[in-house]
């Protein structure tokens, strides 16, 4: 409740359509399973502050993010049972509200206060956006092997699962081993959840 309270509020902007977009798009919900991820595993390392309501509504912005660009990459017409963001607004302003949300949850990791936080944050969408490229290259191709079909998923779903997971750990001041332990922990539900869908 308190993600969804603060997801709302990212909907704030002086700019109508980017409001118009946010709400769209944010206020369309989801499994929200990275941010449940988030707070399970600050949860399981003893944290007991309220930063990981702000840690879930950051992977959730990268999450939305990859997914509108995802959409626009694949001519997607539908996005969670209703019209995609590029068929509504078109593949420019799509792409910027994507952008936007890159920045803005950029912005609220570093607001959180540590560098280690940011690092895992953007060494996981690094990974996740590697992830992508690999797809569009390998798109429609019968012959796809198994090794290059695991390296995909790994990067496109698992790396974000492994930095929620791993961020949450860095939120609680965890040792380098939990938060490594974490990480992996987070690698193969990401792993789990990309199969089963």
């Amino acid at each position: 409740e308190l993600v969804e309270r603060e997801i709302v509020a990212l909907r704030d902007s002086d700019i109508p359509l980017v409001r118009e977009i946010a709400t769209y798009l944010l206020g369309n919900g989801g499994k929200r399973v990275r941010p449940a991820l988030v707070a399970l595993c600050a949860q399981a390392c003893g944290y007991r502050g309220t930063g990981d309501v702000d840690l879930g509504v950051i992977v959730e912005c990268i999450h939305t993010a990859s997914l509108v660009h995802d959409d626009i990459v694949d001519g997607a017409k539908v996005r969670r049972g209703q019209e995609s963001a590029n068929r509504v607004w078109g593949n420019r302003l799509a792409v910027l509200f994507g952008d936007f949300l890159y920045a803005k949850s950029l912005a609220m990791s570093v607001a959180l206060g540590k560098l280690r936080l940011v690092e895992v944050l953007t060494d996981a969408t690094s990974r996740l956006v590697e992830g992508e490229m690999l797809d569009v290259i390998h798109n429609g191709h019968a012959e796809l092997d198994m090794d290059t079909y695991m390296d995909i998923i790994d990067r496109k779903t698992a790396s974000l699962f492994a930095g929620c997971a791993q961020a949450a750990a860095v939120l609680a001041d965890t040792s380098p081993e939990q938060e490594a332990a974490l990480a992996g922990y987070g690698h193969d539900v990401g792993l789990a959840f990309q199969l089963i869908d």
